[in-house]
């Protein structure tokens, strides 16, 4: 029987599994966030269009120690799950799989995103064995997209990379998912890039647009084939099987994939937050690096979240300065879920 997508990974439905967290947002009260992001780095090897990070690409790399102090810090704090991903390519910190392992050990649940060009040997023992979930950004169904959009010539290492980790996948259980980022540049190869994905062994295809507003210092409107994209997920589901399926992404954009926010008001970012590489925390991800959203330094944390200063940063929040919000539906379910009181106490 095929799963209810509705309620996958993939849709931000799950959000309504922390009413808690939401009752506490709005009542002013901050519970600890449910999943902390670390960018381990700026750097990266790729130069990909429609990166949100690419704007602040440098040297910084967090120390080994100083990220052991943090997951030690969000374990005593509460946190569930810590997403490796972000600024940088993750896979570049030198004690990467240390990292893992030592999350792992911590007791936290970790989600990696990553371009999936690094993945030795190494690299791939250690997210099989300690990762729960982990993403590749691959965006493209042919190498000469891929180079295109990538600017690398880096696809066959990447290819001979996937292969290994879905091997390994099959025995540890890792969730392992072929990303696609819809642009001007790969809309009309979602199909070839689903038949890739089911051939290198994922097991799940998940598309979602790019967006460009407020981001990378321009605005430039993406013009999508709506309807060549849709035809092609259609075909996509004829390729599910009980091992492979495929998720989309369209609740957070218009009917034409472009920046909308079905909300009056920034409240969702109490649910998260991220560790930047610059030694900052900042409100959220759509924010990071950004001076408006910096919060405090990694270890101060603790003792900035829930403060004035913490509510005053979010209320200052313009929404019209935000890009597509990367919490969007949870800022819906916040805005609307309580104002029904038979949803609340199933009467």
């Amino acid at each position: 029987m095929k799963p209810n997508k509705l309620y996958s990974s993939f849709s931000q439905m799950k959000g309504l599994l922390y009413t808690d967290w939401f009752d506490a947002i709005l009542d002013g009260d901050f519970k600890p966030p449910i999943g902390v992001g670390i960018d381990l780095t700026n750097r990266c090897n790729l130069s990909c269009e429609w990166c949100n990070a690419r704007d602040y690409r440098n040297s910084q790399t967090l120390p080994f120690e100083h990220v052991k102090q943090i997951i030690d810090m969000c374990r005593d704090w509460g946190v569930k799950t810590v997403c490796f991903a972000g600024g940088g390519e993750p896979t570049l910190h030198p004690q990467f799989p240390e990292i893992l392992e030592y999350t792992y050990g911590a007791g936290l649940g970790i989600i990696i995103s990553t371009n999936g060009t690094r993945l030795d040997k190494r690299t791939v023992d250690a997210i099989g064995r300690n990762a729960q979930i982990c993403s590749l950004s691959f965006d493209a169904g042919t190498e000469e997209t891929w180079r295109n959009i990538k600017h690398s010539d880096l696809y066959p290492r990447l290819v001979e990379g996937c292969k290994n980790l879905a091997k390994l996948a099959t025995v540890t259980g890792l969730d392992l998912t072929f990303k696609f980022l819809l642009s001007d540049k790969n809309q009309h190869e979602v199909y070839t890039a689903c038949e890739l994905a089911k051939e290198l062994g994922f097991k799940n295809f998940f598309v979602r647009p790019a967006a460009s507003e407020n981001i990378l210092g321009e605005c430039r409107v993406i013009e999508f084939d709506t309807d060549a994209v849709f035809s092609q997920l259609e075909r996509c589901e004829t390729l599910e099987t009980e091992e492979f399926r495929v998720y989309s992404n369209f609740g957070r954009v218009s009917g034409t994939f472009q920046k909308i926010h079905r909300f009056e008001k920034c409240r969702a970012t109490p649910l998260s937050t991220v560790f930047c590489a610059d030694g900052y925390c900042y409100l959220c991800i759509d924010y990071r690096n950004r001076e408006e959203g910096r919060m405090c330094r990694h270890l101060d944390i603790m003792e900035y979240w829930n403060s004035p200063a913490h509510h005053s940063l979010i209320d200052a929040v313009n929404l019209d300065n935000c890009p597509r919000c990367a919490f969007g539906n949870y800022n819906e379910q916040i805005e609307h879920y309580n104002e029904d009181t038979f949803f609340r106490w199933f009467l």
